[in-house]
């Protein structure tokens, strides 16, 4: 199979499996084609999907039968990979009930592959992806470490990216230096606010805290400060909006930072230019 072109694979794949449909015992008969098509080598996307439009319904294969698409998630999933597709349609058809450790892997892996989506949406459901993430498991996340970091650095809502750290604080130290060169070139409003709550290590608790070295907290502490004391009215709120979702403790904490750097402002601009 692994060394056929892509059209003969699924021509030869419905072959067979049509083939086991006509024997007397049809359940041993398709264990035995799909053990000798998939045993080596995964199958594509189109070929589990013949599978499953072929499978009489409550048949599931012995899992060793897809003992090579259990390997290669295991070596690391990626957002999109066919494997991934695979895997979700094959398990919700329940044609492939996987070991328990697959499973919770496929489980973490499945719920992960929705967080991600939903980060890219322009309106993140945070609240599901807080009550989502404690269910993936941190060998699924670490696996996808820097499509995940990628994703939280583009996703328009502060609170959704602060529902993924604060429930994998292991990405926390590297989403934290791949976000001040963005806020030092051109910052948005989710990147200021989640940098507001990254400068606050007793609120975001120990185990995200120690992820954040004190240069790149102070590096982002000056960012975030230099921002609210330039930018205008409207921006400061959006950015109130943001924080806002976050809770009553970041929306005084916010308020206060406001206060004291536009106060300081204000001051900075009474005072008279020395003459030259």
């Amino acid at each position: 199979m692994r060394h056929l072109a892509v059209p003969y694979r699924l021509e030869l794949v419905r072959e067979c499996l049509e083939s086991a449909m006509r024997a007397p015992d049809v359940a041993a008969a398709l264990h035995r084609a799909a053990a000798g098509l998939w045993l080596s080598t995964p199958p594509t996307l189109p070929e589990a999907e013949v599978l499953a439009e072929l499978a009489p319904p409550g048949l599931a294969l012995d899992s060793m039968v897809f003992a090579s698409l259990g390997r290669r998630l295991l070596d690391g999933m990626r957002p999109g990979d066919e494997d991934m597709a695979v895997a979700r349609l094959l398990t919700g058809r329940r044609l492939w009930v996987p070991e328990t450790n697959m499973e919770h892997m496929l489980v973490g892996g499945l719920g992960l592959d929705w967080v991600l989506n939903e980060l890219a949406r322009q309106n993140p459901d945070y609240v599901e992806i807080t009550l989502t993430m404690p269910r993936i498991g941190m060998d699924a996340i670490a696996a996808r470490a820097e499509p995940t970091i990628e994703r939280l650095l583009e996703t328009s809502v502060a609170a959704a990216a602060y529902a993924v750290l604060s429930a994998a604080p292991i990405l926390t130290g590297r989403f934290a230096q791949q976000l001040y060169p963005k806020l030092r070139k051109n910052p948005q409003i989710p990147h200021v606010v989640i940098a507001f709550v990254l400068i606050h290590p007793r609120q975001i608790g120990p185990d995200m805290a120690k992820e954040v070295d004190d240069r790149s907290r102070e590096e982002l502490r000056a960012v975030v400060t230099t921002w609210v004391a330039r930018c205008s009215d409207g921006r400061l709120e959006e950015a109130k909006a943001q924080v806002d979702l976050l809770g009553p403790q970041w929306m005084a904490l916010w308020r206060e930072l406001v206060r004291n750097t536009r106060r300081a402002r204000g001051w900075r601009r009474l005072v008279p230019r020395p003459l030259r």
